[in-house]
């Protein structure tokens, strides 16, 4: 009877055993995938913020390139202003009315130059997207800096855009 119980025990002992085992291994594998996904998110965290920050930084040329702007059209405008001024008493003022329109915040802006602004050109409406020429690029075989570099994007920008067109 003794020795039933004492094999009894032994068989239960190998079970428990075994069963760790089992715990042990299903433990290790889910904090390999919990490894996993947290490397996945660390990743897709540097990439998101790589990306903000060159957007950051594009958004910042952008603002720079339209002061720019801005005070060069200021500059030419007032060279405009003045010479019509200063030829308003040799044209009759019916015609200077046709050759200036006034808009808000009372600036004076010659209506070929307002009428150039609106106008769109049928050409560019056949123009690919920028987002179709990265992907014509990209299936012809360049790298992303090269294409990055022809459309003035940042290759993060390019890499994103393209790893969401897969």
């Amino acid at each position: 009877m003794l020795s039933i119980i004492i094999i009894f025990l032994v068989i239960a002992q190998c079970l428990s055993f075994y069963f760790i085992v089992l715990l042990n291994l299903k433990i290790s594998s889910l904090k390999e995938v919990e490894e996993k996904q947290q490397r996945m998110k660390d990743d897709m965290d540097d990439a998101i913020g790589a990306y903000l920050a060159e957007m950051k930084d594009e958004n910042n040329r952008l603002i720079q390139e339209m002061k720019t702007i801005k005070k060069q059209s200021t500059n030419n405008l007032s060279s405009f202003i003045n010479k019509q001024d200063s030829s308003v008493y040799t044209k009759n003022t019916a015609d200077r009315d046709d050759e200036i329109e006034t808009i808000q915040n009372n600036f004076k802006v010659p209506k070929a130059y307002v009428k150039k602004a609106y106008q769109t050109k049928k050409s560019d409406e056949n123009k690919l997207t920028v987002e179709e020429q990265v992907i014509q690029m990209y299936k012809k075989g360049l790298s992303i800096s090269d294409i990055a570099k022809r459309v003035n994007r940042g290759k993060t920008e390019i890499e994103l855009l393209l790893k969401f067109q897969q």
